[in-house]
Protein backbone atom coordinates (compact mmCIF):
# COMPACT_ATOMS: atom_id res chain seq x y z
CA UNK A 1 0.00 0.00 0.00
CA UNK A 2 2.93 2.39 1.05
CA UNK A 3 4.29 1.58 -2.42
CA UNK A 4 1.01 2.43 -4.15
CA UNK A 5 0.21 5.27 -2.44
CA UNK A 6 4.13 6.87 -3.36
CA UNK A 7 3.47 5.69 -7.06
CA UNK A 8 0.29 7.43 -7.22
CA UNK A 9 1.80 10.74 -5.44
CA UNK A 10 4.48 10.54 -7.83
CA UNK A 11 2.23 10.13 -10.81
CA UNK A 12 0.65 13.14 -9.62
CA UNK A 13 3.37 15.58 -9.08
CA UNK A 14 4.56 14.67 -12.61
CA UNK A 15 0.90 15.27 -14.00
CA UNK A 16 0.97 18.44 -12.24
CA UNK A 17 3.88 19.67 -13.83
CA UNK A 18 3.61 18.81 -17.18
CA UNK A 19 -0.28 20.44 -16.92
CA UNK A 20 2.19 23.54 -15.48
CA UNK A 21 4.48 23.28 -18.98
CA UNK A 22 1.69 23.13 -21.14
CA UNK A 23 -0.40 26.27 -19.65
CA UNK A 24 2.58 28.64 -21.06
CA UNK A 25 1.99 28.84 -24.73
CA UNK A 26 4.68 29.67 -26.32
CA UNK A 27 4.65 32.71 -28.47
CA UNK A 28 7.60 35.32 -30.45
CA UNK A 29 8.08 39.01 -28.87
CA UNK A 30 6.11 40.52 -31.81
CA UNK A 31 3.03 38.11 -31.38
CA UNK A 32 2.76 38.24 -27.65
CA UNK A 33 3.14 42.25 -27.90
CA UNK A 34 0.13 41.83 -30.83
CA UNK A 35 -1.90 39.94 -29.14
CA UNK A 36 -1.71 42.74 -25.79
CA UNK A 37 -0.08 40.32 -23.71
CA UNK A 38 2.76 42.50 -22.47
CA UNK A 39 4.12 45.83 -22.35
CA UNK A 40 7.29 46.49 -23.51
CA UNK A 41 10.14 49.06 -22.81
CA UNK A 42 13.01 49.30 -24.85
CA UNK A 43 15.87 50.99 -23.39
CA UNK A 44 19.19 51.04 -24.96
CA UNK A 45 22.43 51.79 -23.51
CA UNK A 46 24.26 52.25 -26.15
CA UNK A 47 24.53 50.72 -29.65
CA UNK A 48 26.84 48.12 -29.66
CA UNK A 49 27.09 44.61 -27.95
CA UNK A 50 24.75 44.07 -24.62
CA UNK A 51 23.45 47.88 -24.62
CA UNK A 52 19.59 46.86 -24.92
CA UNK A 53 17.51 46.53 -21.89
CA UNK A 54 13.93 45.47 -22.33
CA UNK A 55 11.58 45.65 -20.09
CA UNK A 56 8.22 43.15 -19.99
CA UNK A 57 5.08 43.39 -17.91
CA UNK A 58 2.27 40.69 -18.52
CA UNK A 59 -0.93 41.98 -19.08
CA UNK A 60 -3.47 39.39 -18.97
CA UNK A 61 -4.34 36.25 -17.12
CA UNK A 62 -2.40 34.18 -20.35
CA UNK A 63 1.18 32.99 -19.19
CA UNK A 64 3.43 32.89 -22.22
CA UNK A 65 6.64 31.83 -23.12
CA UNK A 66 8.36 34.66 -25.05
CA UNK A 67 10.77 33.78 -27.54
CA UNK A 68 13.27 36.65 -28.87
CA UNK A 69 13.85 35.59 -32.55
CA UNK A 70 17.42 36.74 -34.19
CA UNK A 71 17.17 39.79 -36.48
CA UNK A 72 14.58 41.75 -35.04
CA UNK A 73 14.52 45.07 -36.11
CA UNK A 74 13.98 48.23 -33.87
CA UNK A 75 13.44 51.85 -34.94
CA UNK A 76 14.26 54.49 -33.03
CA UNK A 77 11.27 57.10 -32.79
CA UNK A 78 13.70 59.85 -32.00
CA UNK A 79 15.06 59.46 -35.79
CA UNK A 80 18.70 58.66 -34.45
CA UNK A 81 20.52 55.13 -34.96
CA UNK A 82 18.30 51.94 -35.55
CA UNK A 83 19.39 48.76 -34.33
CA UNK A 84 18.84 44.98 -34.84
CA UNK A 85 19.00 42.39 -32.02
CA UNK A 86 21.22 40.00 -32.74
CA UNK A 87 19.84 37.44 -29.65
CA UNK A 88 18.44 37.32 -26.02
CA UNK A 89 21.30 37.77 -23.60
CA UNK A 90 19.40 36.58 -20.58
CA UNK A 91 17.37 37.86 -17.79
CA UNK A 92 19.23 40.93 -15.04
CA UNK A 93 17.79 42.65 -12.04
CA UNK A 94 19.09 46.05 -12.64
CA UNK A 95 18.04 48.39 -15.36
CA UNK A 96 21.60 50.48 -13.88
CA UNK A 97 24.04 50.86 -16.93
CA UNK A 98 26.76 50.31 -14.38
CA UNK A 99 25.03 47.31 -12.49
CA UNK A 100 23.09 45.34 -14.87
CA UNK A 101 24.22 41.51 -15.81
CA UNK A 102 22.51 39.01 -18.05
CA UNK A 103 21.91 35.55 -16.19
CA UNK A 104 21.00 33.34 -19.23
CA UNK A 105 17.93 31.10 -18.87
CA UNK A 106 16.31 29.17 -20.80
CA UNK A 107 12.71 30.38 -20.72
CA UNK A 108 11.65 34.24 -20.46
CA UNK A 109 8.00 33.97 -19.09
CA UNK A 110 5.20 36.89 -18.82
CA UNK A 111 2.89 36.29 -16.23
CA UNK A 112 -0.24 38.70 -15.41
CA UNK A 113 1.36 41.67 -13.31
CA UNK A 114 4.59 40.47 -13.48
CA UNK A 115 7.47 42.71 -14.34
CA UNK A 116 10.67 40.65 -15.95
CA UNK A 117 13.95 42.58 -17.13
CA UNK A 118 16.25 41.34 -19.91
CA UNK A 119 18.57 41.65 -21.99
CA UNK A 120 19.39 42.05 -26.17
CA UNK A 121 22.77 42.15 -28.00
CA UNK A 122 22.54 44.73 -30.58
CA UNK A 123 23.84 46.92 -33.02
CA UNK A 124 23.35 50.12 -35.22
CA UNK A 125 22.33 49.80 -38.94
CA UNK A 126 22.44 53.32 -39.58
CA UNK A 127 26.66 54.24 -39.99
CA UNK A 128 25.89 58.41 -40.41
CA UNK A 129 23.16 58.85 -37.63
CA UNK A 130 23.44 60.76 -34.61
CA UNK A 131 24.27 58.38 -31.41
CA UNK A 132 21.21 57.19 -29.30
CA UNK A 133 20.09 59.51 -26.26
CA UNK A 134 19.24 58.01 -23.00
CA UNK A 135 15.40 58.09 -23.53
CA UNK A 136 14.98 57.17 -27.37
CA UNK A 137 12.15 55.72 -27.58
CA UNK A 138 12.38 52.23 -29.70
CA UNK A 139 9.58 50.05 -31.86
CA UNK A 140 10.02 46.89 -33.40
CA UNK A 141 9.74 47.55 -36.73
CA UNK A 142 10.14 44.06 -38.61
CA UNK A 143 12.60 41.61 -39.58
CA UNK A 144 16.44 41.57 -41.04
CA UNK A 145 16.41 40.03 -44.65
CA UNK A 146 18.67 39.39 -46.94
CA UNK A 147 22.96 39.25 -46.09
CA UNK A 148 22.14 40.97 -42.75
CA UNK A 149 19.88 37.74 -41.79
CA UNK A 150 22.44 35.41 -42.85
CA UNK A 151 25.32 37.62 -40.64
CA UNK A 152 22.94 37.92 -37.87
CA UNK A 153 22.32 34.37 -37.53
CA UNK A 154 26.49 33.58 -37.75
CA UNK A 155 26.51 35.59 -34.99
CA UNK A 156 23.15 34.50 -32.48
CA UNK A 157 25.38 31.35 -32.69
CA UNK A 158 28.46 32.65 -31.60
CA UNK A 159 29.11 33.43 -27.50
CA UNK A 160 31.71 35.80 -27.59
CA UNK A 161 33.66 38.01 -29.86
CA UNK A 162 34.70 41.29 -30.76
CA UNK A 163 31.47 44.00 -30.50
CA UNK A 164 33.74 46.31 -32.41
CA UNK A 165 34.32 43.94 -35.52
CA UNK A 166 30.53 42.94 -35.55
CA UNK A 167 29.84 46.44 -35.99
CA UNK A 168 31.85 47.03 -38.27
CA UNK A 169 30.74 44.14 -40.89
CA UNK A 170 26.60 45.17 -39.81
CA UNK A 171 27.41 48.59 -41.19
CA UNK A 172 29.50 47.11 -44.17
CA UNK A 173 26.09 45.31 -45.02
CA UNK A 174 23.62 48.07 -44.26
CA UNK A 175 25.46 51.29 -45.28
CA UNK A 176 28.89 49.81 -47.00
CA UNK A 177 31.19 52.82 -45.86
CA UNK A 178 34.92 52.62 -47.23
CA UNK A 179 37.16 52.37 -44.30
CA UNK A 180 38.01 56.45 -44.41
CA UNK A 181 34.28 57.10 -44.32
CA UNK A 182 34.44 54.90 -40.93
CA UNK A 183 37.47 56.46 -39.48
CA UNK A 184 36.17 59.92 -40.21
CA UNK A 185 33.30 59.04 -37.75
CA UNK A 186 34.66 56.90 -35.21
CA UNK A 187 38.53 57.87 -34.22
CA UNK A 188 39.21 54.80 -31.45
CA UNK A 189 38.64 52.20 -34.73
CA UNK A 190 41.87 50.11 -35.12
CA UNK A 191 43.23 48.37 -38.17
CA UNK A 192 42.61 45.14 -36.47
CA UNK A 193 38.69 45.97 -35.87
CA UNK A 194 38.50 45.76 -39.95
CA UNK A 195 40.88 42.50 -40.17
CA UNK A 196 38.17 40.76 -37.59
CA UNK A 197 35.43 42.14 -39.36
CA UNK A 198 36.09 40.65 -42.58
CA UNK A 199 37.05 37.46 -41.00
CA UNK A 200 33.39 37.37 -39.45
CA UNK A 201 31.93 38.26 -42.46
CA UNK A 202 34.21 35.56 -44.38
CA UNK A 203 33.18 32.91 -41.63
CA UNK A 204 29.66 33.53 -41.90
CA UNK A 205 29.05 32.47 -45.78
CA UNK A 206 29.10 35.93 -47.20
CA UNK A 207 31.68 37.40 -49.81
CA UNK A 208 33.62 40.53 -48.14
CA UNK A 209 35.16 41.39 -51.25
CA UNK A 210 31.13 42.56 -52.08
CA UNK A 211 32.07 45.41 -49.83
CA UNK A 212 33.38 48.66 -49.47
CA UNK A 213 35.21 48.80 -45.93
CA UNK A 214 37.38 45.58 -46.92
CA UNK A 215 38.47 46.93 -50.64
CA UNK A 216 41.59 48.10 -49.45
Amino acid sequence: MQKLTKSWLGLSLCLLLTGCMLSYEKLTLQETIAQERIDVRFLAKGFTGDSMIVTMRGKVNKPTNVTIPHGILLSNRNKRQDLVAVRYKGKTQSIDAAKYRAVEEQFLNAEKKQTVHFVLEVYSINFDRDYIQAHDQFVINGMAEGDLKQFVDFLAAQKDGNDTAKQLAIWAITYNPTQEEVLEYYSNIRSEHFTIAEELMIDSGLNAEDYLLFDE
